[in-house]
């Protein structure tokens, strides 16, 4: 393997997301500021022009571990302002990453989106790693492929995780919402934006995790699951990868209030499975989470990301 310059390293990665993350806590003039070209460039498109023309803006950023990504505006504006993802949730789980995953390891990212955090794990798996990364979505599926087109280890696949193989209504949302694309729209028939936009039904291939990697002939070390209410589903399908394998599962976790209860529902399957939910400290670090519940009502943002673990940490 080549080695590697400090700032090419998961401790300067580390430092570098610091960096960004302090600019996205500071106000919007510290912001414009020191980023001045492309802070009004996006602004001007998101709020002028986006609302006329309803057209995405396709664009490119780097992230701050240096990569390249294409992206689709007024989708991941974050991602082109300051190479990271801000969500609270976001910034913790991108540590964990950094922290946890090893180099040489097989990852999976299920429910990809453009490849921000299949960009991470393939930085940090490097060239001996693979990561398996599913979107069911086939505009942005196009998108992750040319984000990932420069590492030999990642494999994108327009596909969807499901508990059966087949084919399954799938809705995509307009880009500004495309992160919300889902096989089940309803779980956001409460959000203000849900009556204001039409969802898009296409048919999409699904495959079970399990089957999928037995074909593959290899086991994740980690999975990130992201997939907008579909949890059990993708759960369900990879309970003999949860048995035989105990890889690390990072899955997005809804405060009480939403109406769907897929994250839940799978929530118990990793407990009936031995394994115990933790969320992740500002370093990144999982801490044991013993009502994943009560610790969403305790937050000021409705989701967070959880991590079930059923064996111990990598040191």
């Amino acid at each position: 393997m080549e080695s590697r310059t400090k700032d090419d390293t998961p401790s300067g990665w580390l430092e570098a997301l610091e960096a960004r993350e302090r600019l996205a806590r500071a106000g919007k003039w510290q912001r414009m500021a020191s980023i001045p070209y492309r802070y009004l460039r996006a602004m001007t498109f998101n709020h002028l022009v986006y609302p006329w023309r309803s057209r995405g803006w396709r664009t490119s950023a780097r992230t701050f571990m240096g990569s390249r990504m294409q992206l689709i505006l007024p989708a991941a504006t974050d991602i082109y302002l300051l190479g990271i993802k801000t969500h609270s949730s976001e910034i913790r789980l991108t540590r964990f990453l950094l922290k946890y995953l090893q180099p040489g390891a097989t990852a999976a990212d299920v429910g990809a989106h453009f490849g921000y955090f299949t960009q991470i794990m393939a930085e940090v798996t490097g060239a001996a790693g693979a990561v398996h990364a599913f979107e069911a979505s086939g505009s942005t599926s196009q998108v992750l492929r040319t984000n990932t087109s420069a590492y030999p280890q990642v494999k994108p696949r327009h596909l969807a995780a499901s508990d059966a193989p087949g084919n399954l209504e799938f809705y995509e949302f307009p880009v500004l919402y495309s992160e919300f694309n889902t096989l089940d729209p309803q779980s956001f028939a409460d959000s203000p934006w849900y009556g204001s936009v039409e969802p898009r039904k296409v048919i999409v291939e699904a495959v079970t995790l399990d089957a999928y990697f037995a074909k593959e002939g290899t086991t994740p070390a980690v999975v990130k699951i992201d997939v907008e209410g579909a949890e059990e589903r993708v759960v369900a399908g990879m309970k003999q990868l949860l048995q035989q394998s105990s890889p690390m599962v990072v899955m997005e976790y809804w405060g009480p209030e939403r109406p769907h209860l897929g994250h839940r529902k799978a929530t118990e399957v990793f407990i009936s499975l031995g394994y115990v939910p933790h969320f992740l400290n500002e370093s990144g670090d999982p801490v044991l989470c013993e009502n994943p519940d009560t610790y969403l009502s305790s937050l000021e943002e409705e989701s967070d990301n959880l991590v079930f673990l059923k064996t111990s940490l990598p040191a």
